[in-house]
């Protein structure tokens, strides 16, 4: 749990019909709402500053036109410290799964509004550049609301009505997740079938009742295997029927690299069960085989998104490809 990110989504909370109507004037007084539901009591001691990141999105979008935005706000808090161990321009992404079909895309969150370019320099200074911050007071942070536009970071994802499951991951800090639906009275196909993927394998079925996670080990034989588990409510996953009869969900795992603004997405079809209302499933891959032609050496935060449900972050280390 964390008290400071449920304030602030406190403190945004919006009817539908409000986002429409956002623009800088709007952000900056949801930007000092924030601040107000962080403020410390002046009569108690300064705690540690909480770090955040949140999303917030219209429930239903009334069928928008062509160019008509798809709004969402992220906020944000962090220390110093933390601004230079990830730069947070350049280490916050959104992520984004249709909930009809189970895609998963992910694209840089800040961009420059301008033109849709991403707002970095072309030579963008990395995170953990220099030395660290010398010691500045416990109660040094940094605190923004940003108004992002779905059509612009998904052009290609957003064309069409649909059903979205949003979350922003700040390196290694999620957000909440938020479900947003862009509405239109014209029908929208949705496939019903699917392929499981050939290199999954059922995983311990006895770790079912843990919710959605995923474990990642290392072995010389093996390589790199990833061990997971799905649990979400029906609504909030797709379900399809496989060519052998039997259920599958999508799956994606992101693999993200500090500063690297382009994630390994490791997509897969797993097997999957109901049981009262909810989807379970347990599944064993070897990541090698999922993503033949990947160099993953290196450090990363790993994700698992299925459907409305995000698990992680998992820190790994690749030392050999």
């Amino acid at each position: 749990m964390n008290a400071s990110r449920d304030k602030a989504l406190e403190a945004l909370r919006l009817a539908d019909s409000a986002f429409k109507d956002l623009d800088d004037g709007r952000v900056a007084q949801l930007t000092r709402a924030v601040l107000d539901a962080l403020a410390t009591d002046p009569a108690r001691p300064t705690p540690e500053p909480e770090g955040f990141v949140a999303l917030v999105a219209p429930r239903k979008l009334d069928a928008p036109g062509e160019k008509d935005p798809w709004p969402v706000l992220v906020a944000y808090q962090h220390t110093p410290r933390r601004a230079w161990e990830a730069d947070l321009r350049q280490n916050t992404l959104l992520i984004a799964t249709d909930l009809r079909n189970g895609d998963t895309a992910a694209s840089v969150a800040f961009r420059d509004e301008s033109d849709g370019r991403q707002r970095r320099d072309l030579t963008p200074r990395p995170s953990r550049t220099g030395p660290p911050p010398n010691d500045p007071p416990p109660s040094a942070r940094t605190t923004g609301v940003d108004l992002l536009d779905l059509r612009r970071l998904f052009p290609d994802f957003t064309k069409e009505p649909r059903r979205l499951a949003l979350a922003v991951v700040y390196h290694d800090w999620p957000s909440n997740v938020a479900v947003s639906e862009r509405l239109d009275r014209s029908p929208s196909a949705s496939r019903t079938t699917a392929r499981r993927s050939p290199f999954i394998k059922p995983g311990d079925a006895q770790g079912e009742g843990a919710g959605t996670t995923l474990i990642l080990a290392t072995s010389p034989a093996r390589g790199l295997e990833a061990r997971g588990t799905v649990d979400a409510d029906v609504k909030a996953i797709p379900v399809f029927e496989d060519e052998a009869g039997a259920w599958v969900s999508p799956i994606t795992i992101l693999f993200l690299k500090l500063d690297d603004p382009r994630p390994v997405l490791l997509r897969a079809q797993v097997p999957v069960r109901g049981e009262n209302g909810r989807v379970r499933g347990a599944f064993s891959l070897s990541v090698g085989s999922a993503l033949p032609h990947a160099d993953l050496r290196g450090s990363y935060q790993v994700y698992l998104v299925a459907g409305a449900q995000l698990a992680g972050p998992y820190p790994l280390d690749v030392h050999e490809s």
